[in-house]
């Protein structure tokens, strides 16, 4: 690392002038995996697909209980899914994977009624590596940035530029994608009086895409007559950049109290986002029932960037504390935000509540620590894509409680209890705001399904004690 300082003050305003410059040679490296070991993409999934049917020269149906093992049992969890509503199932199935597979095993030689030909052969259902659907992608960057810090008798504030030089290898795609990005920087505070100020920014800032968004593995279930390309990477993802600029005015009306109120917009430039396209051309043909081949068209499903987006509001914010150490903190914020993919406006940015607030009474006192935070989100847009097309999913609201209480036995020595979601939210997300039409993602493959649908986190509480050297 090489630092450089220059500061330079005078001037006949009494403004003072400082310029820093740090240059940082440093390499970051960051490295995401994936083996895929399936037997999906070798059709070995499908040999015992057919069991429990009876065909013409079967004797009798194959079933698991045929071959002499007990293969399925239920179990129910405790408290699951409670207080959620609606009439969902509590009881789970439970697998017994080895009688699973020696109940497949022992069926190796016999007559296979249901292909028409040929005996079951358990080593083909064995799964077998994947290089389609595996991946290897490394990351290395090399950044750098300067900024300057300049003041006067009653204003403050910097100005910078970032450069990072990224180098990323995907395996799955190609060898080398070089992208160059440059961030730009500005503060501003201006004080009014002793009690009142403003602040004034904007940056620059750039988002790179996950890493395992960058290799384009691919699931498709052509073997079943679904003819869906399923890519949950895309190799030529750009890195999302955006211009924010906020502004807030606040009023320091006592020491530990203030209140302010701030706008802020963002303009965002290739947000990633999913999209379905129909009818593609991937070169595949079919040839049925002795007809011609002809073209397969294929619907394609992949990550790709947006157009663009804005998203724009209102922030309020009050803190209060009183001699005693009883206190409040509140926030409020409202958000407009507007989208466009391939040129068309596909209405609310995913992801974005148009609503929340915060509301915190404390009590912070001598060696005590006491608070309580309710934080309520309003509904809004979960995801712009979905199996159906015009057909977007939402969030309904909902309302998240956390406690904490904590002692400090020495300055040093701490003990503390806490406790999350102590009302039980249930987080629900909705098909087109139907709620009769459950939605959750992962269904195409594109994402987890964890935290849409019906997601009960449950209450958590812990303890501890905290010691600093």
């Amino acid at each position: 690392m090489a630092e450089a300082q220059c500061r330079v003050e005078g001037g006949d305003d009494g403004a003072v002038g400082q310029f820093e410059q740090l240059e940082r040679r440093l390499a970051g490296k960051a490295s995401k995996s994936r083996t895929d070991v399936s037997n999906d993409w070798t059709g070995g999934s499908n040999q015992y697909s057919s069991l429990y049917n009876t065909v013409d020269g079967q004797p009798a149906p194959i079933t698991f209980a045929s071959m002499g093992q007990n293969v399925i049992s239920t179990f129910n969890f405790p408290n699951y899914f409670s207080g959620a509503g609606g009439n969902f199932p509590r009881t789970q199935v439970l697998l017994n994977i080895p009688a699973l597979l020696a109940g497949l095993k022992s069926l190796d030689g016999t007559p296979n009624y249901t292909a028409g030909s040929g005996t079951y052969l358990f080593a083909n259902t064995l799964p077998q590596y994947n290089a389609v659907n595996s991946y290897v992608v490394r990351e290395r960057t090399i950044s750098g940035y300067v900024q300057a810090t300049l003041g006067g008798p009653r204003w403050s504030g910097n100005v910078g530029v970032r450069l990072v030089h990224t180098t990323t290898n995907a395996a799955t795609a190609v060898d080398n994608i070089l992208s160059v990005t440059v961030a730009d920087t500005a503060n501003l505070n201006y004080h009014f009086t002793d009690h009142l100020q403003l602040r004034l920014a904007g940056a620059e800032v750039v988002s790179r895409p996950n890493l395992n968004q960058l290799a384009p593995t691919a699931t498709d279930n052509s073997i079943n007559q679904d003819y869906v390309l399923t890519y949950a990477g895309n190799a030529a993802l750009k890195p999302i950049k955006a211009w924010q600029a906020d502004a807030s005015l606040e009023y320091y009306y006592h020491p530990n109290d203030m209140v302010s109120v701030a706008v802020f917009k963002k303009w965002l430039r290739n947000d990633i986002t999913t999209v379905e396209r129909n009818g593609i051309d991937i070169g595949a043909v079919g040839c049925f029932n002795g007809n011609a081949c002809q073209t397969l068209p294929y619907s394609v499903i992949e990550p790709i960037n947006g157009d663009t987006a804005q998203i724009y509001g209102i922030e309020l914010s009050w803190q209060h504390m009183l001699s005693n150490g009883l206190g409040m903190r509140a926030q409020f914020t409202h958000t407009w935000s507007k989208t466009k993919v391939d040129g068309v406006n596909v209405g609310a940015e995913a992801g974005v509540s148009p609503t929340t607030f915060s509301i915190n009474p404390f009590y912070e006192h001598g060696r005590v620590s006491l608070s309580v935070s309710w934080d309520h989100t309003s509904p809004f847009v979960y995801s712009t894509f979905t199996e159906i097309d015009g057909y977007s999913a939402y969030a309904k609201s909902y309302d998240w409680v956390t406690a904490s209480a904590s002692y400090n036995i020495t300055p040093r020595l701490r003990v503390y209890v806490e406790g999350k979601n102590l009302i039980n939210a249930i987080v629900r997300t909705y098909l087109n705001k139907n709620p009769y039409a459950i939605w959750a993602s992962g269904a195409t493959g594109t994402s987890s399904g964890v935290g849409a649908g019906y997601s009960a986190y449950g209450r958590t509480f812990t303890g501890g004690v905290r010691f600093a050297f």
